[in-house]
C-alpha cells in the first residue's frame, strides 16, 4: 500500500470543525519522523542505526495498568540487538543497531518520533505484525536497494503494529527488519521458498540469519547513507606486456602508500620494483622512494630514486598519484666488477581505484 502525502495530515493534525459546529478529531495516522536514524563514523568505519520504539500493553483490562512490562521490553530489546549486531559489514564498515525502547501506557502515548508496538498477552496467540507502507513504490521488489522500496512504519490507531508479548527471539528480530525498511522474502509463486536471488535469511524464516545482503539493503534503502561515501581504501592494478604493478592502501588519504612491481623478462631474468610514498593528509603532497632490482644473470642492476609526490582525489572517488621526475642512481654488478651511473628519470602516474571492501575488509 502506498503511503499518501502527509503534509496536511501531519501539519494540521489538531482539531477540525464540522459544518454543524461539532468537533471532529483530525486524522491521527502518520509516519513517525526520526524514529530510524543512521550515523556513519568514517574514522571508526561503522554504520549505526538507532531505532526508537514505544511499547504498550494491548491486553490490559479496565482499571489495569497498560504499561508494557519493563522486563519484557528489556528482553525484546536484547533479543533484537543480539541477532542484528553480529559484525556484518557494508563494504568495510561494520553495521550495528541500537534499540531505544521504552514503555508507555497506550499507543497514543508514543511520540511522533517513535514506532509504537503493542504487545499482546491474550489467550489466543496473535501473528506478529508491523504496519508498514512503501515509501514511494506501489509494488514490492525485495531485492531493490532503492529508498522508494523502503518499508516505513506507520502509526495507525485502526491497524496498530502488534507483537506477541512472548514469542521467539527471532520473531522480534524479523519484525524489526520491517521497521528497518525490509520486505519479506517469500516467493508467492513458490510457497515455502524465498524470492530467487535472496538468501534463506531471517526475512524469509525465523531460523535464518541476518545476512550481509540484508544489511546492505537496509543501508541502501535508508536514503541516509550513500555507499560511494564509504571509503575503505584504494587499489592500483596495471598489467603490462612485461609484468604487473599492484598496490593497496587501506587508510585515509594520508600515510604510507606502497606499490609493488614484478616484471618477467622472458627466460632471461626478473625485474622487481618497490615504491614507498608518504603523503601528508593536509596538503596531499609528500615524498617517494623507488627501488628497482633487475636480475639478468650474470648482471644485477639496482636503481634508486627519490623525489616529490602528490595525489588528487577525483569526484568519482579515484585517486591520481603523480611522482615527479628525478635523478636515478643505477649500479650494475657483474662478475668482473661494478659500475654506477646517474640518469634522469621521468614523471610517473598511478591511478588508484576505490576499493569495494574486498581488499580492505577491515578498513
Amino acid at each position: 500500500m502506498r503511503r499518501l502525502p502527509l503534509i496536511v495530515a501531519a501539519a494540521f493534525a489538531l482539531v477540525l470543525f464540522s459544518s454543524a459546529g461539532s468537533l471532529v478529531q483530525a486524522d491521527t495516522t502518520f509516519t513517525p519522523s526520526g524514529a530510524v536514524t543512521f550515523k556513519v563514523d568514517h574514522d571508526a568505519k561503522t554504520i549505526t542505526a538507532t531505532v526508537k520504539l514505544a511499547f504498550y500493553n494491548r491486553s490490559c483490562g479496565v482499571g489495569q495498568s497498560c504499561d508494557a512490562p519493563v522486563g519484557d521490553v528489556a528482553r525484546i530489546v536484547r533479543a533484537i540487538e543480539a541477532m542484528w549486531n553480529t559484525g556484518q559489514k557494508v563494504k568495510c564498515y561494520t553495521f550495528s543497531v541500537v534499540v531505544d525502547g521504552r514503555t508507555v501506557s497506550s499507543q497514543a502515548d508514543a511520540g511522533r518520533n517513535e514506532v509504537d508496538v503493542g504487545l499482546d498477552y491474550g489467550p489466543v496467540p496473535v501473528r506478529a505484525f508491523v504496519h508498514g507502507e512503501y515509501n514511494v513504490a506501489t509494488t514490492t521488489d525485495p531485492l531493490s536497494g532503492s529508498p522508494d522500496n523502503r518499508i516505513d512504519p506507520v502509526h495507525d490507531p485502526a491497524s496498530p503494529t502488534t507483537w506477541p508479548g512472548r514469542t521467539y527471539d527471532q520473531t522480534y528480530a524479523h519484525e524489526f527488519g520491517h521497521i528497518l525498511g525490509l520486505d519479506d522474502n517469500y516467493d508467492p509463486a513458490r510457497p515455502g521458498f524465498p524470492v530467487p536471488g535472496t538468501s534463506d535469511d531471517l526475512m524469509f524464516r525465523k531460523q535464518g540469519d541476518v545476512t550481509a545482503e540484508m544489511v546492505k539493503r537496509v543501508v541502501e534503502r535508508s536514503g541516509q547513507v550513500e555507499l560511494e561515501d564509504l571509503e575503505c581504501g584504494w587499489t592500483t592494478n596495471a598489467d603490462t606486456p612485461l609484468g604487473t604493478v599492484r598496490g593497496t592502501h587501506c587508510e585515509g588519504l594520508g600515510g604510507e602508500w606502497t606499490i609493488n612491481g614484478d616484471e618477467k623478462l622472458l627466460s632471461r631474468g626478473t625485474v622487481t620494483s618497490l615504491w614507498n610514498v608518504t603523503i601528508d593528509p593536509t596538503t596531499l603532497a609528500g615524498k617517494f622512494r623507488h627501488e628497482k632490482i633487475q636480475d639478468i644473470k650474470p648482471t644485477i642492476t639496482t636503481s634508486n630514486q627519490k623525489g616529490s609526490a602528490r595525489i588528487v582525489k577525483g569526484q568519482d572517488g579515484r585517486v591520481t598519484m603523480t611522482l615527479d621526475a628525478g635523478p636515478i642512481r643505477m649500479k650494475a654488478t657483474t662478475p668482473f666488477g661494478s659500475r654506477t651511473i646517474t640518469v634522469q628519470g621521468e614523471e610517473q602516474e598511478f591511478i588508484w581505484e576505490p576499493d569495494d571492501g574486498t581488499a580492505c575488509p577491515d578498513g
